[in-house]
C-alpha cells in the first residue's frame, strides 16, 4: 500500500442499507508486524462492530514533509452497498502520490493500490489533500492538490487543483487534468 502516515483517527461511511464503514490506522504488532488500516463494520447502527485487517503498509520510509496534507477519506457508492473505497496520500517510493484501493466485497478483500496521479514517478513533486466520491452512476471522481508544475520540492512550492475520474467499469483512471 505504501507508507501512510496521517493522523490516526478513524473515517467512516455509511452506506444506504444501513452498514456503518470505519477504517481506522492501527499498530499493534501481535495483530500484524506492519502498520495498517482495520475495517470496522456494523450492521447494527454501531451497537456492534465487526472488525478485519484491510491493508497494511509495505514500506518503512518516513514522513518526507510534515506540513503535507495527508488526509484520507472513505466513501460507499450510492448503487453497490458492497463497494467501498479508500483514497489517500502515500510516499511508497519518495514522495507523495494519490492512491485509490477499493473492495467490492464490503471491505473482506481489497484491491492493489492504483496511484491516480500520472506525473512522473518519484520525481520529487507532492501530490496531497485529497477529495473523492462516486457520482450517482458509480464513477469515482477525485481531485487533489498538486505540485508537479511548482519549482523545487516540497509543500511551499507553487501548487494547482489537478483531478481524474475512474469509470464504473474501468480499473484504470483517466489522464490527468487540471
Amino acid at each position: 500500500m505504501g507508507n501512510f502516515i496521517p493522523a490516526p483517527m478513524a473515517v467512516c461511511a455509511t452506506a444506504t442499507n444501513g452498514n456503518l464503514f470505519c477504517l481506522y490506522l492501527s499498530y499493534v504488532s501481535s495483530q500484524n508486524i506492519l502498520p495498517g488500516f482495520i475495517l470496522a463494520k456494523s450492521k447494527d447502527g454501531g451497537a456492534t462492530f465487526n472488525y478485519r485487517g484491510a491493508f497494511y503498509n509495505t514500506s518503512n520510509q518516513s514522513t518526507k514533509d510534515t506540513s503535507a496534507k495527508l488526509g484520507y477519506h472513505i466513501f460507499i457508492n450510492p448503487n453497490d452497498t458492497n463497494h467501498i473505497a479508500f483514497i489517500a496520500a502515500g510516499n511508497p517510493v519518495n514522495d507523495y502520490d494519490i492512491f485509490l484501493v477499493e473492495s467490492k466485497d464490503g471491505g473482506n478483500n481489497w484491491a492493489s493500490p492504483l496511484r491516480i496521479n500520472d506525473d512522473v514517478l518519484n520525481n520529487g513533486k507532492m501530490q496531497e489533500l485529497v477529495w473523492a466520491d462516486f457520482d450517482s452512476k458509480g464513477n469515482i471522481g477525485i481531485a487533489w492538490r498538486d505540485h508537479r508544475n511548482g519549482a523545487g520540492t516540497g509543500y511551499a512550492t507553487a501548487s494547482e487543483i489537478w483531478g481524474a475520474v475512474k469509470w464504473k467499469d474501468s480499473t484504470s483512471t483517466s489522464p490527468n487534468f487540471r
